[in-house]
């Protein structure tokens, strides 16, 4: 049986597109009714075969109905109006229907892996998960103000072991390599614009298993990325230096954003 992954905020389908190449069975879920529609059209084979199945739904703490921002940058659609608005962005709203994640996991079963980013509302999925129904991996993009909590509650769920990898070029950060990247960022920093731009030249995109994936997708899937797996104290510590980073150069000078993959799967086994 091919391994279930749960994509949830699916947006344009780059991420479920990787996992349809590696043999899973995708569950995609995504509250913008076009987007669904249009992924729909792009794999109508693998929807026809029940290899993909699409849940045009928002995730919320209750199943009911619920106001969608549907940004100009897809990637910032969220129920948050001023999440969808930010960089100048426009938002239209759209009344979608919602889910709970629980009730998500009910229907399809456990994933091995679920990625998890949906502007804002990762907390909540991870929230509704227990003990029983926490997949094996998955990873949950990092917020501004609850990396730290997040990394605690996955603990009590019983992950033990987690990485806290950079988008956009998937660079793992490690207690190893931390300061230099900080002194790299600082330097990059005092270049204003020309600074991000410099980071993707410097590191380009990511190529593996034959695969090219671009910028805004979330890349391979936790157990398939290199590097050392840390202790849950590792990446809170990381987690307060990027705080303290992001303190000094304010938001124009962040430019970076992480995501924490973790691991119930002792890192040896």
């Amino acid at each position: 049986m091919p391994r279930l992954v749960f994509d949830v905020g699916m947006n344009n389908g780059d991420d479920t597109s990787y996992y349809l190449h590696q043999g899973c069975r995708v569950v995609a879920i995504e509250a913008d009714p076009q987007l669904c529609r249009t992924v729909s059209t792009k794999f109508s084979r693998e929807v026809s075969s029940g290899q993909l199945v699409i849940e045009n739904v928002g995730i919320a703490r209750d199943i009911g109905e619920m106001v969608f921002w549907v940004s100009s940058k897809t990637v910032w659609s969220s129920f948050d109006q001023k999440n969808a608005t930010k960089g100048r962005a426009t938002a239209s709203p759209v009344a979608i229907p919602t889910m709970t994640f629980a009730s998500l996991i009910a229907k399809h079963g456990v994933p091995h892996f679920a990625k998890i980013d949906i502007e804002g509302n990762d907390i909540v999925c991870i929230e509704q998960l227990t003990q029983d129904s926490a997949p094996t991996y998955l990873s949950i993009e990092m917020q501004y103000g609850d990396g730290d909590a997040a990394v605690e509650h996955l603990g009590r769920l019983g992950y033990t072991a987690f990485k806290l990898v950079r988008q956009g070029d998937f660079f793992q950060l490690t207690p190893e390599n931390c300061e230099r990247e900080f002194a790299l960022r600082r330097v990059l920093s005092r270049l204003g614009p020309y600074g991000p731009h410099l980071r993707r030249v410097y590191r380009p995109h990511l190529r593996r298993y034959a695969w090219h994936f671009s910028r805004e997708s979330s890349g391979p899937m936790s157990f398939e990325l290199p590097g050392p797996w840390l202790s849950p104290d590792d990446v809170i510590t990381l987690w307060g230096r990027l705080h303290q980073l992001d303190a000094e150069f304010g938001f124009g000078g962040r430019a970076e954003w992480y995501d924490i993959h973790a691991t119930r799967v002792p890192p040896h086994a």
